[in-house]
């Protein structure tokens, strides 16, 4: 049995209900044509077609790729975020550092004399 790409019949009931509604635009310019019926009509294919394309949004967004890349996009934001926080401790680090060899600095300076 061969595999149904359920976006690929979406995307094909879509456009055959989009000759349709296109049809019956045409329709409209008809002498005597039912204006409010045919706009009635294409209004419930406009409805279908928008069931069609949720339903194909909701297949790709339940797909097990797009739950893949979801968690590894997840994996990687909690990545950057401990990145950043290691960066943060090794900027304090630093800051505590020049500290130390300012004050290391003034002490050598200060001393001197009595060198």
């Amino acid at each position: 049995m061969p595999d149904v790409d359920p976006n690929k019949v979406a995307s094909a009931g879509i456009e055959v209900l989009q000759g349709a509604i296109d049809k019956l635009n045409a329709l409209k310019g008809q002498p005597g044509a039912d204006i409010v019926g045919i706009d009635a009509q294409i209004e419930a294919l406009q409805d279908k077609q928008d069931d069609l394309r949720n339903q194909a949004l909701r297949t790709i967004e339940d797909s097990d790729a797009n739950k893949q890349a979801i968690a590894a996009m997840n994996a990687a934001a909690a990545n950057l975020n401990a990145e950043a926080a290691n960066i943060k401790d090794v900027a304090t680090a630093l800051t505590t550092a020049a500290k130390i060899v300012s004050a290391a600095t003034a002490l050598v300076t200060a001393l001197a004399p009595f060198i």
